[in-house]
């Protein structure tokens, strides 16, 4: 994928459909890798409860003709932490 292209993806991350970046403003990929990526919600304690997470991606309003044709690879890594201090994470690759 060329610079220009990549430059171009916008991503936003939603939990239960409420934006999670600062402002609900999509960022591109490199700002949010840079900054730590996002904190989710937390769970109940009693295991009684889940989460609906997105990743939703777009392209910028001023993207390059290339980008609308290109295939982005995106690799997603969700860490955790459980109530008693375990740490887990888990790893998505989309092509």
């Amino acid at each position: 994928v060329s610079d220009g292209t990549w430059s171009a993806l916008r991503m936003g991350v939603y939990a239960e459909g409420a934006p999670l970046l600062p402002g609900g403003v999509p960022v591109q990929p490199d700002r949010l890798a840079a900054s730590g990526g996002v904190a989710l919600p937390r769970l109940p304690a009693d295991g009684g409860g889940s989460a609906v997470v997105e990743v939703r991606v777009w392209l910028a309003p001023d993207a390059p003709r290339e980008a609308y044709l290109a295939g982005f690879p995106l690799d997603l890594d969700v860490v955790g932490e459980t109530t008693a201090g375990e740490r887990f994470s888990t790893e998505v690759e989309f092509s």
